[in-house]
């Protein structure tokens, strides 16, 4: 097996976890449509329900002279996020690992808390599937890339179970089998220069249980699989412009439902 050396064993050193709120429009600071009398003067990042008028009247250049005696503050100016949902789950976090050496200050900050852009973070998506099954994950500090995926399927049935190889700090390692091996086995290697960009499947009651019916992996050179049946409801979870670097579910016999783990670099 051919391994990839390379990134530095300092990232992932500290990490926190910060709520993204699904319906929010953009990813980038958007504008308080502002009509009648204030059109055309303002153009003001979003605030929350019932603040908006109040960031107008605390902004406004006519009327901040009159207000300056009674010490009122601008209310802080706030960003909203949006992350592609997958099956329509609302549940996501955003998981932000930074490099303790670009820290500025004693005690080392996370840069996100010091305003700073960090290097690299890893997008948690919602997971795919039902509720039956144990959970379980991986854990994706400092992986670098998957070297390989291994399934287990059923052409005219279900999809079985998977594995995953990968890259930590340059050394190689591998996970359990999430679900319970059986039916044709299957291995997809990916080159030195191949990552995930995404992965697609179906969804079907087995044995009165949602689960997993299909996948299949696309990767920035090629599609690998359908593995197991294409039928049922379908569903995707796209890299987002990023790289997948681990996954994270629940599993019985089958595998119930599946996450990814997105890299993005800053």
């Amino acid at each position: 097996m051919e391994q990839q050396h390379g990134g530095s064993s300092s990232d992932a050193t500290h990490s926190i976890d910060v709520g993204i709120d699904p319906e929010a429009p953009s990813a980038h600071t958007s504008s308080v449509p502002v009509r009648g009398w204030t059109s055309g003067l303002l153009d003001l990042p979003r605030q929350p329900r019932g603040q908006e008028q109040m960031y107008l009247l605390l902004h406004h250049r006519w009327l901040q002279p009159v207000l300056h005696p009674y010490q009122l503050q601008p209310l802080p100016r706030r960003r909203a996020h949006s992350v592609v949902r997958s099956c329509r789950l609302p549940q996501h976090r955003l998981r932000v690992h930074c490099r303790e050496d670009a820290l500025p200050g004693e005690g080392g900050a996370c840069p996100i808390r010091a305003g700073l852009q960090p290097k690299v973070y890893v997008i948690k998506t919602a997971p795919c599937g039902g509720r039956d099954g144990m959970d379980w994950d991986m854990d994706v500090r400092g992986v670098n890339r998957i070297t390989k995926v291994v399934v287990w399927h059923r052409i005219l049935f279900a999809f079985d179970a998977m594995s995953v190889l990968y890259e930590r700090d340059g050394r190689e390692e591998h996970t359990e089998e999430w679900g319970e091996p059986c039916g044709e086995r299957s291995e997809i290697c990916l080159e030195l220069d191949e990552y995930l960009i995404g992965v697609k499947g179906h969804l079907w009651n087995i044995s009165d249980r949602l689960s997993v019916k299909s996948l299949t992996f696309i990767s920035n050179r090629r599609t690998y699989g359908p593995y197991g049946k294409e039928a049922g409801a379908p569903f995707e979870l796209p890299a987002l412009g990023g790289r997948i670097v681990g996954f994270h579910g629940r599993s019985d016999s089958y595998l119930n439902a599946l996450g990814t783990y997105i890299k993005m670099d800053a």
